[in-house]
């Protein structure tokens, strides 16, 4: 699967909250400072994310 988050271990929780936030609005999000084009398209992805904080 491709995606753009390399390392999540900078990833506030705050960040990870407003990527499934911004996933429902099919929105691009903005992660430290970068704009970033999200390609995450399954829930399992998302949720397994959701664990690490």
């Amino acid at each position: 699967m491709r995606h753009y988050l390399t390392d999540l271990t900078d990833i506030h929780s705050g960040a990870i909250l407003a990527i499934i936030n911004d996933k429902r609005k099919g929105a691009t999000s903005i992660i430290q400072g970068k704009r970033m084009k999200k390609e995450i398209h399954t829930e399992a992805y998302i949720l397994s994310i959701v664990k690490l904080i």
